[in-house]
């Protein structure tokens, strides 16, 4: 007769294969895609600009960086940084 951890040795390759016939045979559900990175999503943006008055604040229509650079907080992260 066999032991119990015989049994399940015997049995595991088993049940493995049994787990990986959904996948195997058909299309993987939206979850279980990993070349899905999202759905219906919008690009990151910032909609918000600092300024030092009202005044500034009313010239600064359409927040793209052309209008960012008005204001004297705004800081530009693109070319070369220096890590020291």
């Amino acid at each position: 007769m066999k032991t119990c951890l015989q049994k399940l040795t015997t049995l595991f390759p088993y049940c493995l294969a049994l787990l990986a016939v959904p996948v195997v045979g058909g299309e993987l559900r939206e979850w279980e895609d990993p070349k899905l990175t999202g759905q219906n999503n919008e690009a990151p943006h910032a909609i918000m600009v600092a300024c030092p008055d009202a005044r500034t604040a009313r010239s600064i229509s359409v927040v793209n960086n052309r209008e960012r650079v008005k204001s004297p907080f705004y800081r530009s992260l693109n070319g070369k940084w220096k890590y020291h």
